[in-house]
């Protein structure tokens, strides 16, 4: 939730030199916007049509990045238990000159374990199911040995 943090042109601080903010008196409306996860340009279209606002979307823009940059972002962390979920990948891998004229694209085959992050790469010369199965088992041998 958005909290916006006391206005200092309200006889708070003496310090302050400036001017207020034509978002100021729309801090309710602002606050319900962003807990919305919309975007300045969408606040800004909202309060000139439905609240008759008179300031321009730079002002807008300035009043939003000031808030937000208060109010941390959430982070949502997926646990998993150990061999129990990777993430696996393909990525274009630069050619192979193996003669005149010959220059077979490569792969990378990338595969990630989430728990510990550990990782394994190798470069293919193919991207079927074969080749996915036969490198997901090489993978698993080198990085998860049987323990009997």
């Amino acid at each position: 939730m958005y909290h916006f943090a006391p206005r200092l042109w309200d006889g708070l601080r003496d310090d302050v030199v400036g001017r207020q903010s034509k978002c100021a008196g729309f801090e309710p409306v602002i606050a319900g916007k962003l807990e919305a996860d919309l975007s300045a340009q969408r606040i800004y279209q909202d309060l000139s049509g439905e609240s008759g606002f008179a300031g321009s979307y730079q002002s807008v823009k300035r009043y939003v990045q000031k808030h937000k940059a208060c109010e941390p972002r959430r982070v949502w962390r997926v646990e998993s238990r150990p061999g129990e979920e990777r993430q696996v990948d393909f990525a274009v891998g630069a050619p192979i000159d193996i003669g005149p004229g010959k220059a077979p694209r490569s792969w990378v085959f990338r595969v990630v374990l989430s728990y510990s992050c550990k990782g394994y790469s190798e470069v293919v010369l193919r991207q079927d199911m074969e080749s996915i199965n036969r490198r997901m088992l090489e993978f698993l041998e080198k990085c998860m040995p049987r323990t009997n």
